[in-house]
C-alpha cells in the first residue's frame, strides 16, 4: 500500500508504513482499512487521529524538483483502522499502491514467539485518543510483543517559529511568514516497546551464502571486534538468532541523556537467521521507552503529524503554490 519514494518529514518506525497522503480530486485517493474488526470506523466514535504530509523529490520531475505531495489520514477506533490518502500535488500512482506492500511476511521471533506479520493494519489497537497499541501475538504461547505509540501535541503559534518545523519548510516555493490558525497542533512521538524481539523481511533472502560469510564480514568492515550473541527463539525456542554487539554498545534507551531533533532512535542490533534453509538478515530491537522532544524553548521540533486544523491550512498553502 506504501510505496514511500521519499518522506522529508522523517515518519516514525512504528507508523512507517502509516503516514499517509493529501487531499486532491476524488479520482485521485485511495481508502484502505484493517478487517479484524465487526465494523468500519465511525465518525461520531472517539479516535486516535493523525495527518500527515509525504512530499517525494527522488523523481525530480515537477516544481522544485518535487513530483509529489500526499496527505495521508490516520483513524483509529476501538472498531478498527482507516487509512486515507489523497494527492494535493502531481500523481503518486495511488493505484500502484494499494495491496499488500510484500508478497511475503515480515518473520517476528523472540523468546516463545512467533509470527508472521502479512498485514500491519490488523495489529493496531485503540487505546485512547493519543494511543494505539501494535501487538504480536504467537497462538501457540500466547506471548505478545506489544509496541505503544503515544502523541506528543505541541501548539503551533499563529506566526512561524524557527524552532519548529512543519512542511510547509520543505516547499521552496512557499515563504514565510506562516501564519497557522488558532488550536493548530503538530504532533512527533513517544514510543515504548515491552520487550526485546528478531524482525526480518522474509521477501529478502540475504546475499550472503552462509552465517560464517555474514560474521567475516561484519567483522572485516568494524575496527571494534563485533560480540555475535546467538538466542534461542520461537514458539518452541528451536529457532536460533545470531545477532551483534560491541564492546561498547549503550541498550539502555530508558536513560539517554542527549536527545536528538527526532529522539534517540531504538536501541537495536544487526542479527541474522536461518529459517527454513534461508539466511535473512534483520534486526534486534530492545526494550524501551522514547520520546522526541516537545519544548521548542529547548529543542528544535520536527513535527512528524497534525491536527486537523493545522493540516488544512498546510494543504491550503500548498495548493497556492503547488497546482
Amino acid at each position: 500500500m506504501c510505496n514511500l519514494k521519499k518522506t522529508l518529514l522523517y515518519s516514525s518506525a512504528l507508523l512507517s508504513c502509516f503516514m499517509l497522503t493529501a487531499c486532491g480530486s476524488d479520482s485521485n485517493s485511495s481508502t484502505s482499512s484493517n478487517d479484524n474488526k465487526n465494523s468500519s470506523p465511525s465518525i461520531n466514535e472517539p479516535a486516535y487521529e493523525f495527518i500527515s504530509f509525504i512530499i517525494d523529490n527522488y523523481s525530480q520531475s515537477g516544481l522544485d524538483e518535487i513530483s509529489y505531495i500526499n496527505r495521508q489520514n490516520l483513524r483509529i477506533t476501538e472498531n478498527g483502522v482507516m487509512l486515507t490518502e489523497s494527492d494535493i500535488y502531481g500523481d503518486s500512482d495511488l493505484d500502484e499502491n494499494e495491496g499488500q506492500e510484500s508478497i511475503l511476511p515480515s518473520l517476528i521471533l523472540a523468546e516463545n514467539l512467533e509470527y508472521l506479520s502479512t498485514n500491519e493494519l490488523k495489529n493496531i489497537d485503540y487505546v485512547d485518543n493519543n494511543t494505539f497499541e501494535q501487538i504480536y501475538k504467537d497462538e501457540k504461547t500466547g506471548e505478545t510483543i506489544v509496541k505503544t505509540q503515544i502523541k506528543n501535541p505541541i501548539s503551533i503559534p499563529t506566526a512561524s517559529s524557527k524552532n519548529i518545523s512543519v512542511t510547509l519548510d520543505f516547499l521552496p516555493s512557499i515563504t514565510k511568514p506562516y501564519n497557522f490558525p488558532n488550536g493548530s497542533l503538530c504532533y512527533n512521538y513517544r514510543n515504548k516497546l515491552d520487550k526485546q524481539y528478531f524482525t526480518f523481511e522474509l521477501d529478502f533472502p540475504s546475499d550472503y551464502p552462509t552465517l560464517t560469510a555474514w560474521k567475516n564480514d561484519i567483522s572485516s568492515k568494524n575496527e571494534s571486534l563485533p560480540i555475535f550473541n546467538t538466542e534461542m527463539v520461537g514458539s518452541d525456542n528451536d529457532i536460533s538468532v545470531t545477532y551483534v554487539t560491541y564492546p561498547d554498545d549503550i541498550n539502555d534507551a530508558n536513560v539517554s541523556p542527549d536527545l536528538s531533533l527526532l529522539g534517540s532512535p531504538p536501541p537495536q542490533a544487526l542479527a541474522a537467521v536461518i529459517y527454513k534453509g534461508i539466511l535473512y538478515e534483520g534486526t534486534l530491537f530492545y526494550p524501551s521507552d522514547i520520546s522526541s522532544p516537545t519544548d521548542p524553548s529547548v529543542s528544535q521540533i520536527f513535527c512528524l503529524g497534525y491536527n486537523k486544523i493545522a493540516a488544512d491550512y498546510i494543504e491550503k498553502e500548498s495548493k497556492i503554490s503547488y497546482r
